[in-house]
């Protein structure tokens, strides 16, 4: 269990230095990186994981919603 917690940090950690470099949000390299862990690596998951993306897909739409311009949508 503490193995697998600490791959997923390191490619968090690795996430965060690409999107630093490259200038590309940090979300979305987050994503990509899960992603190529998830089928290159063969990373699997466990519960705790699946709580903590629902918890962040959650965290993300609303950080989203709340970068809309609200005065380009009145009519």
């Amino acid at each position: 269990m503490w193995l697998l917690f600490s791959k997923w940090i390191v490619l968090s950690i690795i996430a965060g230095g690409i999107a630093y470099y490259s200038g590309i949000s940090i979300s979305l390299v987050e994503i990509l990186v899960g992603i190529i862990a998830g089928n290159v690596m063969n990373l699997t998951t466990n519960q705790w994981i699946d709580f903590l993306a629902g918890a962040g897909s959650i965290i993300l739409t609303f950080q989203a919603g709340a970068e809309i311009d609200h005065d380009i949508f009145i009519f």
